[in-house]
C-alpha cells in the first residue's frame, strides 16, 4: 500500500503523476515528439519533459498540452466542424454543458417569460446563457443571463414553480441514486 492514503485515495503527487503518464501515452500514440508537442501547444520544452518525468506542470500549461476532446477536436492548428445533427450542430464537449430536459424546460420557461421563443435560440446562445453557472469545469463568455436581485427567487417560489411544472408533465426519475439530487444556484 505504499503511497496510498486511507481508503485507497492517492496522494495529489501520484495523481499528477498518473495525469502526465497519460498524456505520454496520448502523445506517443499521436506519434509526436516531445519537441513537436511543445511547439504545438506553446509550452517550453523543458516544461514538458518535467511534467512527463515528475506531473509537475502550471494549470496553464497543462490545459495548453491537453486535449479537451481527443476525437473530435485533437490538438492541431486547423479548423474543425462538427459533425452535422450531432448534438445540435456543437461538439459533443460542448453539447455537455447544456441544461438536460429538466433544465431546458425551466430555462425555455424563462425565456418565455422574457417574451423571447425558446426555437430561436441556438445552441451557442444558450450555452452564453449557462455562462459560469454550468455544473462542469467550462464556462462560456460573454453570459448571456445576468440574474439581478429582482430575478432571484426565494425557495418557496422555486418550489411553487416545480409543483406546477411537475403536474402538468409525466417526470420521469432516471437517477439510480438513493436521493433525487436538486441543484439550485443563488
Amino acid at each position: 500500500m505504499e503511497g496510498e492514503m486511507l481508503g485507497g485515495f492517492k496522494f495529489p503527487q501520484e495523481i499528477a503523476k498518473d495525469i502526465a503518464l497519460q498524456e505520454k501515452k496520448k502523445r506517443k500514440k499521436r506519434k509526436l515528439t516531445q519537441v513537436e508537442l511543445s511547439k504545438r501547444a506553446g509550452v517550453s520544452l523543458a516544461s514538458l519533459k518535467r511534467f512527463e518525468q515528475t506531473g509537475e506542470i502550471s494549470f496553464v500549461s497543462l490545459i495548453k498540452i491537453a486535449d479537451i476532446s481527443p476525437f473530435s477536436l485533437p490538438l492541431d492548428e486547423k479548423v474543425f466542424l462538427p459533425k452535422s445533427g450531432n448534438f445540435e450542430g456543437i461538439f459533443g464537449v460542448f453539447a455537455d454543458s447544456l441544461p438536460d430536459g429538466w433544465g431546458r424546460l425551466l430555462v425555455d420557461r424563462m425565456l418565455l417569460s422574457r417574451g423571447v421563443s425558446p426555437v430561436s435560440v441556438r445552441p451557442v446562445q444558450r450555452l452564453g446563457i449557462v455562462g459560469s453557472t454550468g455544473m462542469g469545469a467550462l464556462e462560456y463568455y460573454p453570459e448571456l443571463l445576468q440574474l439581478g436581485e429582482e430575478d432571484q427567487m426565494n425557495f418557496e417560489q422555486i418550489s411553487r414553480e416545480c409543483e406546477k411544472i411537475s403536474k402538468k408533465s409525466k417526470v420521469y426519475n432516471f437517477d439510480k441514486g438513493q436521493k433525487t439530487e436538486n441543484f439550485i444556484y443563488r
